[in-house]
């Protein structure tokens, strides 16, 4: 089988490591006759996946209609004779279906679908182009089940995470209790509820110092600085920006997942679990998916900052509970093995090519 992994992000986020771990995976699976990975020559992906060793395809910008990285997509399925494109975003994704349409007989086709957002329109299209479609959680693929994706090219594929690049939790002695929290700062994450619960927080007598430190970058970056500020609480929070997750939450006490919509397979569930971090996660469908309620997580009602505000009181003040998560947690992690979800997308990459044969 010839692999080619397909990407346009130019940062490196959550579904760029799972590509990564992916391609790591594939690159010693004796039935893959050759893999490359094709992203923006400048993008944070080709530099990662060069500090790994893994073969490039350099493609010359990020757009998804980009004639110079179609012409070269179909180079490369033509050379094969027959080629799979794995995509891994939407533009990707838009990119593999004009490829497919230019050489259809050469080009076999999966989509992963990591967002648990609604597909409409042109979107909706472009993923039931595929020969097979990938929810990285049952909700995702309830999702493309409703766009009209027949059942039979849907199937559920959780993402995966490699325990060996994560660190184990540092304990800093300094007598603080600090959360982490980490993703895209946009309305879905939840930023506005954690901030409110937060202020909640503040009146809660008895609790040890206690900060939040928030990894991502975006839009509500002001929006949530100003919140805090208005609500008392900016000398609790840190907002570090584009950070690796790995340097910053082993620092941490605890894992904050306040996400309010359109979450996949949450990777900073995952991380939390294999540094060794009780968590809590809203109760939105991909999350208790995975994260189960007073076994591997605290989950709450999310939107509700009282509910969060009180979960995150029980973790500062109960020791015994937070030991219970980190061992559920640590226990789930067996289900999320890189060589695992390798294994199921090399089942289902041999099936594809026996059928089109």
């Amino acid at each position: 089988m010839h692999i080619l992994l397909l990407d346009l992000s130019v940062s490196l986020k959550g579904s760029q490591k799972q590509l990564l771990s992916l391609a790591r995976i594939l690159s010693g699976v004796p039935e893959v006759s050759s893999l490359r990975l094709a992203c923006p020559a400048r993008s944070a992906l080709a530099k990662a996946a060069a500090q790994a060793d893994i073969p490039l395809l350099p493609l010359p910008g990020a757009g998804a209609r980009n004639p110079l990285s179609l012409l070269l997509l179909r180079h490369q399925a033509r050379r094969a004779g027959q080629i799979i494109i794995h995509t891994h975003s939407q533009k990707a994704a838009q990119l593999g279906t004009l490829c497919k349409k230019l050489s259809p007989r050469h080009t076999i086709l999966v989509h992963t679908r990591a967002d648990s957002a609604p597909l409409l329109g042109r979107s909706a299209k472009t993923y039931a182009a595929a020969d097979a479609v990938v929810g990285v959680s049952a909700e995702a693929a309830h999702l493309l089940l409703e766009a009209g994706i027949s059942p039979e090219r849907v199937s559920v594929i959780h993402s995966s995470i490699d325990l060996a690049q994560y660190p184990a939790r540092r304990d800093r002695g300094d007598g603080r209790f600090v959360f982490g929290a980490a993703g895209d700062l946009t309305p879905e994450k939840g930023w506005i509820v954690l901030i409110d619960a937060l202020s909640q927080l503040e009146c809660v007598a008895g609790l040890p110092p206690w900060e939040i430190r928030i990894v991502g970058q975006g839009p509500m970056f002001d929006e949530i600085l100003e919140r805090a500020e208005k609500n008392g609480t900016a000398g609790r929070l840190a907002l570090l920006g584009e950070q690796d997750t790995r340097a910053i939450l082993p620092e941490c006490d605890a894992v904050v997942v306040p996400s309010i919509q359109a979450e996949g397979s949450s990777a900073v569930i995952k991380e939390a679990w294999a540094i060794g971090l009780p968590l809590m996660a809203s109760d939105l469908p991909a999350n208790i998916e995975i994260a189960h309620d007073e076994e591997n997580a605290l989950t709450y009602l999310h939107s509700h900052p009282g509910a969060l505000a009180q979960g995150m009181r029980r973790l500062m003040v109960d020791a015994d509970l937070r030991a219970r998560l980190i061992a559920g947690g640590k226990s789930s992690l067996n289900r999320f093995s890189p060589v695992r979800m390798g294994e199921v997308y090399v089942r289902l990459y041999k099936g594809l090519a026996e059928y089109a044969v």
